[in-house]
């Protein structure tokens, strides 16, 4: 399985291969006023140079991180990172134990498809933690309801710091909802 982070292990031997844990819980109502994602299904594809290296499913929860990979350096010394998706971000949280930082090797990037109902209208840098470094609004891009983010030479100083990456999405209307609207407007055309 391809290295996702080159960061040299602190007295730690080869590396003994990756680990992928995936989570999903319930949703939870999201604030008045937006589109929320919240309680929808989404997909993760995390991948390296030469390819997916982990991929899967989840529901969107309010309560607990959609996406959690890690890799062992030998010994107790690791790599992690969560990702969580809120109703208007994604946050990166770094993990790591018996290195000096971590850094993602050049290639690395994180898929995130959304529902087929929604449009992700916006993708921009927000808060970033100063331990992090790398992290550019050129990394990010989107189209219709799939962002992606570069996470190459994105790396962290300290575990447990992070980056969020805000969104803004808007619904996409269904076939039973245009069939809705196309009556409506033949019906408006009649009574004038």
């Amino acid at each position: 399985m391809p290295r996702l982070f080159p960061a040299a292990p602190l007295g730690a031997g080869a590396a003994s291969g990756a680990a992928v844990l995936l989570c999903c819980m319930l949703a939870a109502p999201a604030n008045a006023g937006l589109v929320s994602v919240i309680g929808s299904q989404a997909s993760a594809q995390l991948s390296g140079s030469g390819g997916p290296v982990a991929q899967d499913s989840f529901l969107i929860s309010s309560l607990l991180t959609e996406f959690y990979y890690a890799e062992s350096f030998g010994g107790s010394a690791y790599g992690a990172f969560a990702m969580d998706v809120k109703a208007s971000s994604i946050k990166f949280t770094f993990d790591f134990e018996g290195i000096s930082s971590m850094l993602f090797q050049p290639g690395v990037t994180m898929q995130v498809s959304f529902a087929p109902s929604f449009s992700i209208d916006s993708f921009t840098v927000g808060a970033v933690d100063a331990g992090v470094s790398g992290v550019d609004n050129a990394d990010l891009s989107r189209l219709g309801n799939v962002v992606v983010i570069d996470l190459s030479g994105i790396g962290a100083a300290n575990a447990g710091d992070s980056f969020t990456l805000n969104f803004s999405a808007s619904a996409v209307p269904g076939p039973a909802s245009l069939a809705g609207l196309a009556m409506l407007a033949a019906g408006r055309r009649r009574r004038r």
